[in-house]
This record gives structure tokens, sequence and C-alpha cells, in this order.
């Protein structure tokens, strides 16, 4: 039988004790790390980075962006030929001042536009586009929605109304306003991707209603204080009442240390058919924004901001509380100048000129998408003071002139407004192929001669989303031409009086560069 030497034995059972202690040790500084562990929660080293790229709700130092816009592709127009394509591209450069008045999601700020360029070619057209000088200083408010449909960006000129051409050289995609609401409100690290609301990317767009959104951005990486961030998505929703799609791809640059977005680039390619009062769109557009530091505004000086509208005024730069809201229907109105050039109207934004020619400009009423009326609007001769016609007689005017086509006069009156002029108004209904319609015929007749005609046709059902819409636009009309040659104005005994003329605002052509 096989034994194991006394010595040895004695050996071996020193080596089994040191195992036996070695493995006591080993498990006291596995249970010592397994607390550590419990009592940190997730290590910094056993995480990725996080950034934080949500924007100072404190900031308000003014910037100075430049804009440039680029814009290919063909327009879709209905003519008695069929629809027509026609080739288009747009070319924008502009500059302005922008100052933060408040902060959250409904921002205000105060902008100075030191200039608004654009060069739009559509077919054989080419035509030069720049704002006015009366119209550089704008106000622009983010209007928060919530779950209703409108547009969410409102920009007013506090120096008078703006024509729609002026509107659609500054309204455009990519608004500076919205920028802060495509950063995430959390920490992301690099790769993390986070979605967009449908409410920010209708505001980037400039939809009025969103039907379905899937747009993200993730971190692509960092340099130094500088995060580089990539977007891309599609949207689909409506605006004026048309129904389009859109993709989106962009590039960004977020400033760590100042919280701020510093460059945007934006590339949106849409698909849109033809409106009720716009052209269809298959166009791709191309925006490149830069945002800089402006410690000493040019423009923009505390006196500037100390006159502006209660809404906007800074005191203090403490507006981020205010509460108050610009009045809707006088600040946020359009003017338009007749192609004839002796009348001008003032009107809100649903009303678009789908026609402006010499004799007849029409105009038309969109109203949440839906088309609820159109006017038509026809300079007449000037006819001497005492040969204005009488109400009867503008009345039998009215039925001759709809016919057969008229089943009922439902009112006629007249009155004097606030300019001196007198107003004859006729409201009559009858059916066009079965449909019943509605037509209210206004005859504004100038103390001096001058008179215009307004037809209203609206079908039965939508009269009263019509509302008083038709009263406040002929309200706002204003004979600001000169004396009508003698050709134009019928003899009289009493010569006519003197007119002052009004400055003309500068014309558009309109072309839009909404998208």
């Amino acid at each position: 039988m096989f034994s194991i030497p006394r010595r040895a034995c004695h050996l071996l059972e020193c080596l089994i004790a040191a195992i036996a202690l070695l493995s006591v040790l080993a498990a006291g500084i596995r249970a010592d790390d397994a607390r550590a562990v419990d009592a940190a929660g997730d290590s910094d080293i056993a995480s990725p980075a996080t950034f934080d790229l949500c924007p100072n709700p404190a900031d308000q130092q003014a910037s100075r962006v430049r804009l440039q816009l680029e814009v290919g592709g063909h327009l879709s127009v209905a003519g008695q030929g069929g629809v027509q394509k026609l080739p288009m591209s747009v070319v924008a450069d502009m500059a302005y001042e922008e100052q933060f008045l408040s902060t959250g999601s409904a921002r205000r700020s105060v902008r100075y536009y030191e200039r608004s360029d654009a060069v739009i070619k559509v077919g054989k057209s080419t035509l030069d586009e720049e704002l006015a000088d009366d119209r550089c200083l704008i106000l622009a408010r983010l209007n928060d929605l919530g779950e209703r449909a409108g547009p969410r960006i409102t920009l007013v000129s506090p120096a008078g109304p703006l024509t729609r051409d002026q509107l659609d050289l500054i309204d455009i995609v990519g608004s500076s306003l919205v920028l802060p609401d495509l950063l995430p409100n959390e920490p992301v690290a690099i790769g993390q991707s986070w979605q967009h609301t449908e409410q920010a990317i209708a505001a980037l767009v400039r939809l009025e209603a969103v039907s379905h959104c899937d747009v993200q951005s993730a971190i692509d990486r960092i340099d130094g204080d500088q995060a580089s961030i990539t977007l891309s998505g599609v949207v689909s929703g409506a605006s004026e009442g048309v129904s389009t799609e859109i993709s989106l791809k962009a590039k960004y640059r977020f400033d760590l240390t100042e919280h701020r977005i510093r460059e945007f680039n934006l590339a949106v390619e849409e698909k849109r058919p033809i409106g009720h009062a716009s052209p269809g769109v298959d166009v791709v557009a191309k925006l490149n924004i830069r945002i800089g530091p402006l410690p000493q505004p040019k423009h923009l000086t505390e006196t500037v901001l100390a006159k502006l509208p209660p809404p906007f005024r800074s005191t203090g730069r403490d507006t981020a509380t205010a509460e108050a809201t610009l009045p809707e229907e006088t600040a946020t109105q359009l003017c338009h100048r007749l192609s004839g050039g002796r009348w001008q109207l003032a009107h809100d934004r649903r009303w678009y000129v789908a026609a402006d020619e010499q004799r007849l400009t029409i105009l038309r009423l969109i109203d949440r998408g839906d088309l609820v009326a159109q006017c038509n609007v026809r300079p007449l001769s000037a006819k001497s003071p005492e040969r204005h016609l009488t109400l009867e007689e503008f009345q039998n005017d009215v039925q001759f002139a709809f016919g057969e086509r008229m089943t009922e006069l439902v009112s006629a009156s007249q009155w004097e407004d606030d300019r001196g002029h007198r107003v004859f108004r006729v409201v009559a209904r009858g059916k066009v192929e079965e449909l019943p319609i509605e037509w209210r015929s206004y005859l504004v007749a100038h103390r001096d001669g001058h008179r215009i005609n307004f037809t209203f046709t609206v079908e039965g059902p939508l009269s009263d989303q019509l509302g008083q819409a038709d009263h406040r636009l002929v309200s706002s009309v204003e004979y600001i031409g000169p004396e009508p040659s003698a050709k134009e104005t019928e003899p009289s005994a009493e010569k006519p009086k003197p007119v002052t003329t009004a400055a003309q605002p500068k014309r558009g052509r309109g072309v839009r560069l909404r998208r």
C-alpha cells in the first residue's frame, strides 16, 4: 500500500489552509465591490457621456441672423388649356438683427431687416423683391396653439400693414424663432435620437395642420464645445387648405457653452397640388441660417425697444411674463393696392388675391382650408356727386346682373362710412348649377365721384362662416389715386374737389417664398 511521508502531509495541509484563506479574502473584496456599486448606482464609467442641449431660458442676447434660401423646381397653374407646369427658382439673401423679448412656448422677438433681397424666376419672367424701407422693423410672435390648427408664427410691422408679398418674402421656412423647439428637454448621448413634436415641425415648415409627423434628430459628434446634430424625417399636413407632403434633412450646430443653435442647414422637398389661391409645387428648397452674437445692436437699441407696442416692449428686458397680445384684427391686417392704382384695401390674412387686373381684382377667403367666398372688385367710372345712383337704381342693376339665377332679394340698405363714402348693400339669393348661392353686392361712392363695386359670392351653407368679413373688407377701402381725367368723369356743373394722394406702398409680385 502506497503511503505519504509525514513531512509531505504537513506541507500539503499548510497549502490547503493558505488557499482557503485566499478564497475568504477574495470573497470579501467582491462583497465590498458589490456594495460600492450599489451605493454609487449607474457610474459615469459604465454609462456613455451625455450632453445638455437645452436652450438657456434666461438668454435674451441680441443676435445677427444671416439667411440664404435657394428654391428650384416647378409650379403647376390651372389655365383654360389645362394644367401648365412652369420652371421656377428663387434665390433669397436676408440679414437681420434679432432680440428675443420672451422665451418659452409663446416666445416673442423683434427684428430689424438690414437686407431682404430675392430674385424670383417663373417661366421666362424674372422678378426682384425686397422689403420696403419703412417695413424693416418686424415683430415676431410664436403662437402657443395647443391642439388647435393654424399658423404658429405671426409677423407684423408696427409701422403699418404689410402687403401679402412683403409677408411672403420674410415668412419662410426655418424661422430662427422656432429653432429652440428642436432641442431635447433632457441630456442625450452621441447617437441617441429624440423625436420632434408636431407643433415644432409645423412651425419649422409653415404648416397649418399636421396629419403625420416622423422627424428625429441625433448628435453625430462633439468637437470641443460644439455639438454637430442631424435631423431627418417626413411630415404631411395642410397649408392654406391644401394637403402636402414634405421630406426634411438638416444639419445644425449647437454651442454647448452658450446653449444656442449657431448654424442650421435645411433641405426640404415638397410636393403640393394646386390650391384655391396658390399654385401647385414640386420643389426642393435649401436653407442656410447662421446666428452670431451681437453685443451692440446697431438698429435694435434700447430707445427703439422702448417704443414697441406693449406686448413687445422691453422694460429692463423683463418681458418674459407679459400676457398681452397684439389685437389681431388690426395688427395682422395686410394691405393691397388694386392694379388700377387708385384704390387700396386692408384685409385679414384669410383673404388671398387670386387675380389682379386693371379692371378686376379677385380675392378668395380661405378659412381653415375651406374656400368660403370669392369677392370680385371692380373700379367704376367716376360720376359727379349730384349724379350718384340711388339705392333703388343700384338694386335694379343687381337684379339685372344676376338675371334668372336670382330667386330672392333678401335686403337692401345704405349708409355713410367714417371716410364720407356713400355705401349701398344689396343681398340676394339664388342658384347656380343647383347650388344655393348668396350674393352680397356693394357700391362705394366717394364724395368726389369715385366709385368701386364689390360682389361677394358664397355658397348658402357657408354664409355664416363668411360672417361680417365682407363688411370689414368693404369698410377698409380707400381712394388714394390721382384725380380722374376729363374723359373718365361724367360732365358736372360742379368741379370735383381735389383729393390728397396717399403715399404708394411698394407693390409686390404675388410669388411666394414660403417653401
